[in-house]
């Protein structure tokens, strides 16, 4: 009996006990009821980095883990206290990243902004605030801070600048302390990591002159020498609002400080003194209505010596950056009106985490100086100096350098498939189809040889921005424009495959409305 029991009892055990491993390996999780369901994540989509190919690579999880860390604070803030912006870098040369953190008062909207410092406390095994120090900055969405080895003795020198609540420029620079010998690695050294070295504030500007380095210095051989730091200010003696009083100052290793060594006088362009007091109001909104349109730049002696615009739109509140058939997008976020302009912080569309301060300064009628404050840790897209003078593209007044040009501006009707298209010498247009009328600002010029028209409608059209590829053919008696959509991409130009519109001149301009 138990021979014969054992001949099917142990295969049916045998069999339970495959079914049921079976089961657990490929049964649902959801059948356990001890398991929680998985919760949906929130997706992060970080920026993506281009290969020589300009194809797109997948940064590595170390990479935006130390994105991620570079851009919050290790410690936490008191209470009532708002971080502002964090810079995160090796300040001492050892193994661990120290933070510099800009903070202020949460109930004040324009308080005194101040920095702290925070390093690795081998004690503890953590990090904690060690040092800080106020600044002159009030006006948060002016604040820049970034480091420069400003001595030329490659110490690291912190660099923390913005507006106060009076629309001042002001700048305060600390240079960091090494540690004593034997002191690297460890805890903090008693003393303060950081000294004083500068502290400016002015009614106008201030400009850091960086000076070209020997290649001994570049090369780690010797040192290098330091940069003077300049501010330009309002010449009360004039009648003039433009004349401006500039005061260098160097740096003075006796004092340890930057000290004042020099003035000067620099004569402004002589413009109607009420339109300047007009522009000039102490409000930005004037300036930026100034301001709105396309700009290129110049060189010193007036002549345009590359393709490189900036164009300003208040009521979209953007800003476009174009250089080599490159261009790069950032939405207006704020301004602030300055003794000789406006203050605009400006952030990248496609890379958040990378932000551009404007300092723009009345040159004469119809041009600007600019200054640009960024993130230096951050190089992305178009690289080098935005700094200089800036002419607006007016009829009469245009760049030179590019070849194949043709007129900014023409008084003209064209009519074809798309509907009637009537071009104004103040760089209007106005396009009638049969299902509405839209309005916007045009502009004909030339990238490479290849003549082209962008059309920029005004209101709540969805294609904000055209670009269209002109050619011109020739009939009887006049010249049709052939149009050929286009986008303008960093290898060029992109066919959209919509097919070719012609255009025809129409004789009488008065019937179009």
């Amino acid at each position: 009996m138990n021979r014969k029991f054992n001949r099917f009892f142990i295969p049916l055990i045998f069999l339970i006990t495959a079914a049921l491993v079976f089961f657990l390996l490929f049964s649902p999780q959801s059948f356990f009821p001890t398991h929680s369901p998985q919760t949906r994540q929130v997706r992060i989509i970080t920026p993506q980095t281009l290969n020589s190919n300009g194809d797109m690579v997948q940064n590595s999880d170390a990479e935006q883990q130390a994105r991620a860390d570079a851009t919050v604070s290790k410690v936490a803030l008191g209470e009532g206290q708002t971080s502002l912006g964090v810079l995160t870098q090796d300040f001492d040369g050892d193994a661990q990243e120290e933070q510099v953190v800009a903070y202020t008062a949460t109930a004040k909207t324009e308080g005194p902004i101040s920095i702290a410092y925070i390093d690795f406390d081998e004690h503890s095994g953590g990090y904690k605030i060690v040092w800080t120090a106020p600044t002159l900055v009030t006006k948060a969405k002016t604040l820049s801070m970034y480091t420069k080895d400003l001595l030329g003795d490659r110490s690291i020198c912190l660099i923390v600048s913005g507006l106060n609540s009076q629309g001042e420029q002001t700048m305060t620079v600390f240079q960091k302390i090494p540690p004593p010998a034997g002191e690297i690695g460890t805890n903090a050294p008693a003393s303060a990591p950081f000294r004083k070295i500068a502290e400016l504030k002015i009614d106008g500007s201030i400009v850091i002159q960086e000076a070209d380095r020997s290649q001994a210095y570049q090369v780690g051989q010797a040192a290098g020498s330091s940069f003077s730091i300049s501010t330009y200010g309002r010449d009360y003696e004039s009648t003039n609002i433009l004349d401006q009083i500039e005061v260098t100052y160097t740096f003075d290793p006796k004092t340890g400080k930057y000290e004042r060594v020099g003035t000067a006088r620099i004569p402004g362009t002589q413009i109607e003194q009420r339109k300047v007091r007009e522009l000039l109001d102490g409000s930005p909104d004037k300036f930026e209505l100034f301001i709105e349109g396309l700009w290129y730049y110049v060189d010193a002696d007036g002549n345009v010596k590359n393709q490189q615009y900036i164009y300003f739109d208040p009521r979209k509140r953007e800003i476009i950056f174009y250089i080599d058939n490159t261009q790069e997008v950032f939405s207006w976020e704020h301004s602030s009106a300055t003794r000789y302009g406006i203050y605009i912080s400006s952030q990248n569309v496609s890379v958040t985490t990378l932000r551009r301060l404007l300092d723009i300064e009345l040159d004469s009628i119809n041009s600007i100086r600019v200054k640009i404050f960024e993130d230096i840790n951050l190089k992305i897209g178009i690289e080098g100096r935005w700094d200089g003078t800036y002419r607006k593209l007016t009829l009469d007044s245009k760049p030179t350098a590019t070849k194949g040009k043709q007129n900014a501006w023409i008084n003209q009707t064209y009519g074809g498939a798309i509907g009637t298209l009537r071009f104004f010498d103040d760089g209007t247009f106005t396009l009638v189809t049969p299902a509405e009328t839209k309005q916007g600002k045009y502009a004909f010029y030339s990238d490479e040889g290849v003549n082209l028209l962008e059309l920029r409608y005004l209101g709540g059209t969805k294609s904000m921005r055209e670009t269209y590829q002109v050619r011109t053919q020739k009939n009887d008696s006049s010249a049709s424009m052939i149009l050929t959509k286009v986008n303008l991409t960093t290898k060029g130009l992109q066919n959209l495959q919509e097919g070719d519109m012609e255009l025809k001149p129409l004789p009488d301009a008065s019937k179009v409305n």
